[in-house]
């Protein structure tokens, strides 16, 4: 099997977004000759358009917003269920509370 031989090239950047590039990497942990791969890796896998990010960035934003008004509908459906089944119970509560009053009034007479 013939075996592939890698060849390295440069790219032209800005000095600008070659700073940006170099804090990236920085943040990252990873090398300089590392970021177009994994870029390209994270690209190919995710299916996200470099050319739509704020699209992307709105639909993640609007997912997670969902999320948390359905977690909070839960939470509010829970309560009223909980609140419910108190009020049932002190309801409950009140009518013995009257039963022994009245059965200790007519044991009093």
């Amino acid at each position: 099997m013939e075996e592939k031989t890698e060849y390295y090239t440069t790219i032209s950047i800005n000095s600008t977004d070659r700073d940006e590039l170099k804090e990236a990497c920085k943040k990252m942990k990873i090398k300089q000759q590392e970021f177009i791969p994994l870029a390209l890796k994270f690209f190919k896998k995710t299916g996200l358009s470099i050319h739509d990010y704020e699209g992307v960035l709105n639909a993640q934003v609007k997912k997670s917003e969902n999320r948390i008004i359905g977690f909070l509908k839960t939470q509010d459906k829970d309560i009223s269920t909980i609140e419910s089944r108190l009020i049932e119970e002190l309801a409950i509560i009140k009518k013995n509370q009257f039963a022994i009053v009245d059965r200790l009034t007519k044991l009093m007479d």
